[in-house]
């Protein structure tokens, strides 16, 4: 997956505009990637593996995960919503952008995303709850009535 970012991000270097900062452009081909990558990997998984329980003996677990489907229209909905808020986080300052991408999107503790920005967990939490609220009147406004 590194390496298909990195490669992509190659390819398509021609292509960046400079409409946002670098680093939220290659998120964003990263953030793709990784969710066709997700999507690959969760077609059918047939888990051979052994457990035992008091009722049987060893034996292999043959449950089948199935794939999540979604709908044509449900992706394209999806899609249109995820671009709607890159398209806000965007406009955004990054100091105020930066925490709302890490706590919410990549996961991370307060704790990580302090460490990262090198900042106090006071000031990640106070810009987290400053970048939220921008963000939701940013999508609040343009948000058709």
């Amino acid at each position: 997956l590194f390496q298909e970012v990195f490669l992509s991000v190659f390819n398509s270097i021609k292509n960046y505009r400079g409409d946002s900062e670098f680093f939220t452009w290659l998120y964003r081909i990263a953030h793709n990637l990784f969710i066709n990558f997700t999507k690959k990997s969760h077609r059918k998984v047939l888990s051979l593996d052994y457990s035992q329980t008091e009722n049987d003996e060893d034996r292999p677990n043959t449950e089948i995960e199935s794939p999540k489907t979604e709908e044509p229209q449900e992706m394209i909905n999806d899609t249109l919503f995820s671009d709607k808020i890159y398209a806000a986080l965007n406009q955004l300052d990054v100091k105020f952008r930066m925490p709302v991408i890490f706590i919410h999107i990549e996961e991370f503790t307060y704790d990580e995303a302090a460490k990262i920005m090198n900042e106090p967990i006071g000031t990640v939490k106070s810009r987290l709850n400053r970048g939220q609220k921008m963000l939701k009147e940013i999508l609040e406004k343009d948000e058709p009535h």
